[in-house]
C-alpha cells in the first residue's frame, strides 16, 4: 500500500512490511534471523518520508542497516514504535479469533446434544415389544419415528456445515494474524530520502532478529545414517538434513535461505591478564602480659575477656575482616562474579539451500535436504561380555566430503533395519571418526561361571596359588559371516609386591616394571618373557590376541597391558561358533587376606 500527502514540499509514502515488500534473503542462525527485505519505491523530486510498518518487535535497532539504488540520498532513519492507532485496528483481528472459537464451541454443543437425541430416539424404538402393540399403533410410531429422526438428521447436517464454515474463517483471520499481528509486527521504521528527480528507487532494509526457542526461528542438523555392512566400496550413505521452525510472525515467501552454524559475538571484549603479586605475611607482634598492673580482685573477668575472641557462636560472617586480620596481611582483590560459557564444538560451516523456500510461521518443523553422501567406512563388532553379554556394532568413518558436520540428532538403519538413534559429532571435512550403530543382535555371547581352583605350595615359605579359567562361547547365528570381532576382557593387576599375577592362556607377553615399581617391586603384572608387549598371539586360524590398545593412535604404547585388559579379534563364518579361554594365575603368601578376588 503506498499513499502519499503533499506536506510542504515533502511527500510521506506510507508502506506496510509484509504487503509492500519481498525478502531477498535470510541468514538463519541457531535463534537469530538476519533479513533482507526489498522496497520498491516511486519518489518524487525533493524529499520524501517513507514510513515502513508491520516489523517485528524483536528488531534490533544497532542491527539495522538501509541501502538504497537509484538517483537519491538517504538523510535519515529512524526506529519507533508503531502509531497506537494502527496497533489499534490490528487487535481486532485476536478479538475476532476469539469470537469464533467461542462460536465453535457452542456449535459443537448443539451438534453433539443433537447426535444424543438421535441416538435416544433409536433407543425407544427398541423398548416397544410387538406383543402389546397394536399393529395401527405401531405403523403410528414408525411414522412418527420416522419424521422426528429425518428432523434430527437435517439438524445435524446444518449444524455441522456451521461448524466447517466457522473453521474455515478460523483459518483465514489466523493467516491475517500471522501478517498483522499486533503485538508481534509493531515496530515502525521512517526514512528521509532526498530524490535528485523522481522516480522508483530500491530500499535495501537489513535487520536482525533475537528470537526465543519457542516463539521465534531456529534451524539444527539432523542426520541419518544407513550402513550397508555387506557392502565393500562406500558401505555408508548419510542423509545431513536441516530442522527448520519458524513462529516469527512474518510469512517467509519466495525467498533465498542460508543456513549459519556460529553466532557472531556481540558486545564481547578480549581478555586481558593482570599481574599476579606475591607477598610475605606480617604476623603481629604479641604484647606481652602486665600481670603487675593486674587487679588481683578479677583473675577470673580477665580471663574471659582473653578467651572470648576465640570463640563465636550463632554470629553471622561480616563482609570485612577484622582491622587484626587486615594488620596481618592485606585484603585480596575483589572478583567479579563469572559466568560460565560453554562453546560446542567451534566448527563453522555455512549452507546455502538450493531454490527459493516459503516457510510459514507455524511453529512447525520443516525438514531439508542439506546433502545425501557416501562415504567409505570399516565396520568393528566388539563385546564386553563381563559387563554386557551383548554384541555391539560401530563404524570407522571418513568424511570424504568438503561438508562440514555439526554435532546434531541421527538415526541409524543397518541392513535396511532400524538401529538406533545417537549423536553424531562435530566433524571437519577428511577427518575420520567413531560411530555407534547400536547392538547386533545376530551374534549371541555367553559368558560362562568363572572356574577356580586353589592350591598350596613350598615347605619353609608356603603359598597359595589361584587359578582362574574364564570361557567365552560365540555364535554368528547370521546367514553373512563377520570379520573384526572384538572381544575383550581382563585379568587383575597386582599393587602389591606379595601378590603375583600370571597370564597363562592367551600366552601374551606381560608388560615390565616401570620406573616407579622398579623402586617399589609390587609390579602390575610379572614380567615372564623378553618377547615384545606389543606382540599379537595367534590362538586359532580365525583368533588372535593382544592386549588392549594395540596400534591405536590414542593409546600410549608403551603402556600396553598395564591395564590388564586381553583384547582377541575374531572372524565368524556364517553359523559359525568359537570358544575363548582366559587362564590366569593368582599367587601371594599363604595368610594373607586378598580384596578384589
Amino acid at each position: 500500500m503506498i499513499t502519499s500527502t503533499a506536506i510542504s514540499t515533502a511527500q510521506t509514502i506510507v508502506l506496510v512490511a509484509a504487503d509492500d515488500s519481498v525478502i531477498e534473503n535470510i541468514n538463519l542462525y541457531p535463534g537469530r534471523a538476519e533479513l533482507t527485505r526489498i522496497f520498491k519505491v516511486v519518489v518524487h523530486e525533493g524529499e520524501n518520508h517513507v514510513d515502513i510498518h508491520g516489523l517485528p518487535v524483536s528488531l534490533v535497532d544497532d542491527s539495522l542497516r538501509i541501502e538504497g539504488h537509484g538517483w537519491a540520498t538517504i538523510c535519515d532513519v529512524v526506529v519507533s514504535q508503531d502509531d497506537p492507532d494502527r496497533i489499534s485496528a490490528l487487535s481486532s483481528t485476536t478479538t475476532q479469533i476469539a469470537s469464533l472459537k467461542r462460536q465453535r464451541k457452542e456449535l459443537f454443543v448443539r451438534v453433539s446434544a443433537t447426535q444424543q437425541s438421535r441416538s435416544a430416539l433409536g433407543t425407544y424404538l427398541n423398548t416397544i415389544k410387538a406383543d402389546n402393540t397394536g399393529l395401527a399403533s405401531l405403523s403410528a410410531i414408525f411414522e412418527e419415528q420416522e419424521r422426528l429422526a429425518g428432523e434430527l438428521d437435517v439438524r445435524i447436517l446444518d449444524l455441522e456445515k456451521e461448524l466447517s464454515d466457522v473453521d474455515k474463517l478460523i483459518d483465514a483471520e489466523r493467516e491475517n494474524s500471522q501478517s498483522n499481528n499486533a503485538k508481534q509486527l509493531t515496530r515502525k521504521i521512517s526514512i528521509t530520502v532526498l530524490a535528485q528527480k523522481a522516480g522508483e528507487v530500491t530500499v535495501d532494509v537489513k535487520y536482525r532478529k533475537y528470537l526465543l526457542v519457542v516463539q521465534g526461528a531456529n534451524w539444527k542438523p539432523i542426520y541419518e545414517i544407513q550402513a550397508n555392512t555387506q557392502s565393500t566400496e562406500k558401505p555408508l550413505t548419510l542423509l545431513y538434513k536441516a530442522l527448520i521452525t519458524q513462529s516469527t510472525y512474518e510469512f517467509w515467501k519466495n525467498t533465498t535461505l542460508t543456513l549459519e552454524t556460529i553466532t557472531p559475538s556481540l558486545s564481547m571484549s578480549p581478555p586481558h591478564i593482570t599481574p599476579w603479586h606475591l607477598w610475605v605475611r606480617h604476623r603481629r607482634p604479641s604484647t606481652p602480659l602486665n600481670v603487675y598492673n593486674m587487679p588481683m580482685s578479677q583473675p577470673h573477668m580477665h580471663m574471659a575477656a582473653m578467651q572470648q575472641p576465640t570463640i563465636i557462636i550463632n554470629q553471622p560472617p561480616t563482609m570485612f575482616p577484622s582491622s587484626r586480620s587486615r594488620s596481618r596481611s592485606p585484603p585480596p582483590r575483589m572478583q567479579h562474579l563469572q559466568v560460565a560459557a560453554t562453546d560446542n564444538g567451534g566448527i563453522m560451516a555455512t549452507f546455502r539451500v538450493p531454490g527459493v523456500v516459503n516457510l510459514p510461521s507455524d511453529g512447525q518443523q520443516h525438514n531439508m535436504t542439506i546433502a545425501q553422501l557416501d562415504l567409505q567406512a570399516d565396520f568393528i563388532w566388539y563385546t564386553i561380555p563381563s559387563q554386557h553379554a551383548r554384541t555391539f556394532i560401530k563404524a570407522k568413518i571418513k568424511n570424504g566430503s568438503d561438508y562440514r558436520f555439526i554435532s546434531g540428532k541421527a538415526k541409524t538403519y543397518v541392513d535396511g533395519s532400524f538401529a538406533s538413534t545417537g549423536t553424531m559429532p562435530a566433524v571437519s571435512p577428511q577427518d575420520t571418526f567413531d560411530f555407534s550403530l547400536g547392538i547386533d543382535p545376530g551374534i549371541k555371547v555367553t559368558y560362562h561361571p568363572r572356574e577356580k581352583k586353589a592350591a598350596q605350595s613350598g615347605i619353609y615359605s608356603k603359598s597359595t596359588n589361584h587359578t582362574f579359567i574364564q570361557r567365552i562361547s560365540i555364535h554368528n547365528a547370521k546367514s553373512t559371516p563377520v570379520k573384526n570381532l572384538k572381544v575383550t576382557d581382563r585379568v587383575p593387576i597386582s599393587d602389591d609386591q606379595r601378590i603375583e599375577v600370571r597370564l597363562i592362556s592367551p600366552a601374551l607377553t606381560l608388560p615390565a616394571a616401570t620406573s616407579a615399581t622398579e623402586k617399589n617391586p609390587s609390579s602390575i603384572l610379572k614380567l615372564k618373557s623378553k618377547q615384545s608387549v606389543s606382540d599379537t598371539v595367534k590362538v586359532s586360524s580365525s583368533v588372535t590376541a593382544n592386549w588392549n590398545g594395540l596400534g591405536e593412535q590414542d593409546v600410549d604404547q608403551k603402556a600396553l597391558g598395564k591395564d590388564g585388559v586381553v583384547c582377541w579379534l575374531v572372524s565368524l563364518a556364517a553359523q559359525g561358533r568359537v570358544t575363548l579361554v582366559l587362564q590366569y594365575e593368582v599367587s601371594h603368601a599363604e595368610g594373607l587376606d586378598i580384596n578384589g578376588f
